[in-house]
């Protein structure tokens, strides 16, 4: 890995994704372009290959949730983190009803004081801030037409990407 230079040292980038349903490219060619990812996020269906990727890229810190296509899963359904001072709320999104709204997965975040809530579920990629959250879903880190997310915490603030594949 390259030595980071100037404000990049105070750069934490996380990697996000969610429903590969059964495939590992998206997610290893990510963190191949991205050894400077600190923590990956996976949100759910498809936590098997998740954790066979995991296993081949052991540096960053990983962070899993089980979705509704992960029968028998040894996972929780949501996780709370703290990372470089911001508080990080996730979860696959169905059991909040994503499908329909946003409004029940917002009010779970706040209630646990997130100031970032990243959710799947959907296969749509979505990036937004409503009242002091930063919202994202990664999309469908599937090889065709597929996206991953990157979530940038710097001392200037948050900055949240979706990347197409």
């Amino acid at each position: 890995m390259p030595a980071l230079q100037g404000s990049e040292k105070n750069l934490m980038r996380l990697l996000v994704f969610s429903d590969s349903h059964g495939a590992r490219s998206v997610m290893e060619k990510a963190l191949t372009d991205h050894p400077d990812a600190g923590h990956v996020f996976f949100l759910g269906d498809g936590l098997g290959q998740m954790e066979e990727v995991a296993a081949l890229f052991p540096g960053p810190s990983y962070h899993m949730v089980a979705g509704n296509c992960d029968w028998g899963a040894d996972a929780d359904s949501i996780g709370v983190l703290e990372i470089a001072g911001r508080r990080v709320f996730y979860t696959h999104g169905h059991i909040y009803h994503v499908k329909s709204g946003l409004d029940e997965l917002l009010a779970a975040g706040r209630a646990r004081e997130a100031d970032i809530v990243l959710y799947g579920h959907t296969h749509i990629a979505y990036t937004g801030y409503e009242d002091g959250l930063y919202i994202l879903n990664p999309g469908t880190a599937r090889p065709a037409g597929g996206s991953y997310g990157m979530v940038d915490i710097t001392p200037a603030g948050v900055v949240l990407n979706v990347v197409k594949v």
